[in-house]
């Protein structure tokens, strides 16, 4: 007869046995978590800095500007050239196209390569992109009849209106190199101003404001065309119109 006595084996299984409460098997997953939340930090630490790249705002655009005039605008042998003109001093903060010629008003023309050129003429050639079209002068229609000037200057204000639909009309009366003014430049200036009332834009008189009053300094030695100090003047004057009325 066998008298061996059967002893039950009742060791546990290593993973099953438990330290300070906790199975093996958890210590294990516990230990497992933390290599590869260790790991993953150490994945994320060495990642390479993502470049920030700037990008610049896109260069602002200057209001366009179409200006038709005379010699006031387009500059004369009073002056050093076209560089010391008002539309070029302002060109830093408008880009500014003039429609000018020398001799030429409303009523008056002018010869612009083999043809006669008015205000009228050159009004139908504006920018139609501009933001302001401006009309300056002229003492070139004195001696027209005032009727025939403000029908000429309603007609180009029409004109400009039509070419550059999106644009605010100005319109500035001639400025007189002379003072006391005479009064067939008065006659002018009013014809001029009858005809912005008439088209309901904006008129600006340099008369009434008295633009070269007491600054014969300003006035070439022909007596009517500014010189280089005389076009610093305008650019003054143009620039405060401009900041009203093209920005």
């Amino acid at each position: 007869m066998d008298t061996r006595v059967r002893v039950r084996n009742t060791r546990q299984p290593w993973l099953t046995r438990e330290w300070g409460g906790m199975p093996m098997w958890g210590f294990i997953v516990l230990i497992l978590l933390a290599i590869a939340g260790a790991g993953a930090w150490v994945w994320h630490d060495r990642q390479p800095t993502p470049v920030r790249t700037w990008t610049p705002p896109p260069p602002a655009i200057p209001p366009v500007v179409s200006v038709v005039g005379d010699s006031y605008t387009g500059g004369s042998n009073m002056d050093s050239g076209r560089e010391a003109r008002w539309p070029a001093l302002l060109g830093d903060d408008y880009a500014i196209t003039t429609f000018h010629v020398g001799g030429s008003g409303y009523v008056t023309p002018a010869q612009q390569d083999g043809e006669p050129s008015t205000y009228v003429t050159r009004a139908a050639e504006v920018d139609p992109e501009s933001d302001l079209v401006l009309f300056f002068g002229s003492i070139n229609d004195v001696g027209a009849s005032p009727e025939d000037v403000t029908a000429a200057a309603a007609e180009a204000v029409d004109i400009a209106e039509v070419k550059a639909p999106g644009a605010n009309i100005v319109v500035v009366g001639p400025a007189s190199p002379e003072w006391p003014v005479p009064d067939e430049l008065i006659e002018v200036r009013d014809a001029v101003a009858a005809a912005a009332m008439e088209a309901r834009v904006v008129f600006i008189d340099p008369i009434e404001s008295g633009w070269f009053d007491g600054r014969a300094g300003l006035i070439g030695d022909d007596g009517i065309h500014p010189n280089d100090a005389g076009q610093t003047y305008l650019a003054g004057h143009f620039s405060a119109i401009l900041r009203e009325y093209a920005d």
